[in-house]
């Protein structure tokens, strides 16, 4: 792949975004708030869905003979769906705990019943969690489900009113802290021109970073005209899920890069501990953790031309020092193993100066300070 400029992302396509459940304290509004230390959480009744001829059957047997009750299509939330499942099925019972994030199924009679797990087909067995094995209830017993479910995935819709083509997806988590996604978590980034997402027109795998989810559509497909988008994350077996995750901005937007000169070699980059020392007259030391972060100073481009300079000095009009906005300075891994090390959510540091050289031509430096 050819060396790609510096790119710079500062122009949000989104205003309209729901999700599929949030937690109380933690609206999806805070997706949008550049502040990073308010951040979107999941709902933790989850998000569950069963869809009619896949997984709408609870199969078991009666005096031995196999038969199943159809449960009703339609999103859940834990709650909402054990509510469902007990107005339909006679003979269990299903429960759910937040605080476990297991469901769990009671036997209601005297009866020796078996569900049928290994009966797979259209089967809501692995939607709450129990495996392709049988089950014998002996009487009134409770079984409990040997797999955690946090929900069937959780989704932050994203409507743009009119087709955009945005080139690049940003989200990020509250600075110094881990995704609290777990190794096996998938997450997807989908669009349609219609809202139906589970037959999306466009499905792009996203790898989750240490700092972030970021990708660059434009460098991997080149049409993605699309209205309704979602950033879908599957960590349906997660104990910590909703103690851990959380995200604190979502950009879905495009970018602009100089056309052609980039950010030149010799840049400075440094990992900023603000924490503060203080010794006792006994030489204890204490100390006032902060967060640190990434500045960079010393980016310097050359012989930019006038239309960049305009579009640069247009974008230090618009943000200042105090609104930040995503800065890619690599965005094609050249320099790099991976893209969110020099992919940041930042601010200007100082403002930009420009050296004339000759006709249009100017010379440029600034720096940049990552948000906590």
């Amino acid at each position: 792949m050819a060396n790609e400029h510096a790119r710079f992302m500062n122009n949000n396509f989104i205003s309209t975004i729901t999700t599929t459940g949030d937690e109380a304290g933690y609206p999806v509004t805070n997706l949008l708030d550049t502040m990073r230390s308010r951040y979107w959480k999941p709902s933790v009744d989850g998000y569950f869905v069963i869809e009619t001829g896949v997984n709408d059957r609870f199969p078991y047997t009666i005096s031995g003979s196999p038969v199943h009750s159809t449960l009703a299509g339609g999103t859940y939330t834990g709650p909402e769906l054990v509510t469902m499942f007990n107005g339909i099925v006679g003979d269990f019972d299903l429960s759910y705990s937040t605080a476990t994030h297991r469901f769990s199924i009671t036997h209601l009679n005297g009866d020796v019943e078996t569900f049928r797990g290994s009966a797979t087909t259209r089967s809501v067995a692995d939607t709450i969690g129990f495996n392709d094995a049988d089950i014998e209830f002996n009487g009134a017993v409770t079984f409990e489900a040997p797999q955690i479910r946090n929900h069937t995935y959780n989704a932050i819709k994203i409507d743009l009113i009119k087709s955009e083509n945005p080139t690049f997806l940003g989200a990020i988590w509250p600075i110094n802290e881990a995704s609290g996604l777990s190794e096996n978590a998938v997450v997807e980034l989908r669009a349609n021109n219609v809202d139906d997402m589970d037959n999306a027109d466009l499905v792009v795998s996203l790898e989750v970073s240490e700092n972030g989810i970021f990708n660059f559509m434009d460098l991997a497909q080149a049409d993605n005209d699309y209205r309704y988008w979602e950033l879908r994350i599957d960590d349906k077996a997660n104990f910590n899920y909703y103690s851990d995750f959380r995200l604190s901005y979502l950009y879905l937007g495009d970018h602009f890069a100089f056309s052609t000169t980039n950010i030149a070699q010799g840049f400075n980059m440094e990992l900023v501990d603000p924490t503060k020392r203080q010794e006792s007259e006994g030489g204890q030391a204490y100390y006032l953790l902060k967060n640190k972060y990434w500045k960079f100073d010393a980016l310097q481009t050359q012989l930019i031309q006038k239309a960049d300079r305009d579009e640069f000095q247009q974008l230090f009009f618009n943000l200042g020092i105090a609104t930040p906005f995503f800065i890619s300075i690599d965005p094609s891994t050249s320099l790099t193993n991976k893209l969110d090390d020099l992919t940041k959510f930042a601010t200007i540091d100082q403002s930009p100066k420009f050296s004339h050289v000759f006709l249009e031509y100017f010379n440029m430096s600034f720096s940049m300070r990552e948000v906590v």
